[in-house]
């Protein structure tokens, strides 16, 4: 397993004493390998069996070709805006991003909604 991540450090938006008792309990113990600071700017599906998915990275800074590596098999996990449109929500307040206004204990400031996941201005 490989984790590719933009930033110079892998779970950047984690509080750093929960990323480092992570990295310690639920990564180095396994074959984890990862590449920070790069993009995965192209990925190439592949045929189970046949042939690998080919991913492309680059330099996140540089934009510049860094890496191509050959898998079995990518998971891309992306993004960390709110994506709500559509949803009927627009009556219920939120932040200039669509995030919910929500307090520590995930009440919304509209009573008998509660916040989670994309609309929720606290990382679950």
């Amino acid at each position: 397993m490989t984790f590719i991540e933009a930033m110079d450090t892998l779970m950047p938006t984690f509080d750093p004493e929960i990323r480092k008792l992570a990295e310690r309990i639920l990564i180095k113990p396994r074959p984890i390998d990862s590449r920070v600071g790069v993009f995965a700017s192209e990925v190439i599906p592949g045929v189970p069996g046949v042939k690998p998915v080919t991913i492309k990275m680059i330099d996140a800074k540089t934009k510049e070709h860094v890496e191509t590596l050959e898998v079995d098999a990518c998971l891309v996990a992306t993004g960390r805006s709110p994506n709500t449109n559509g949803l009927g929500l627009d009556k219920v307040e939120g932040d200039e991003r669509g995030g919910g206004m929500g307090n520590s204990g995930r009440l919304w400031t509209c009573m008998g909604v509660g916040a989670g996941g994309e609309r929720n201005l606290f990382p679950i």
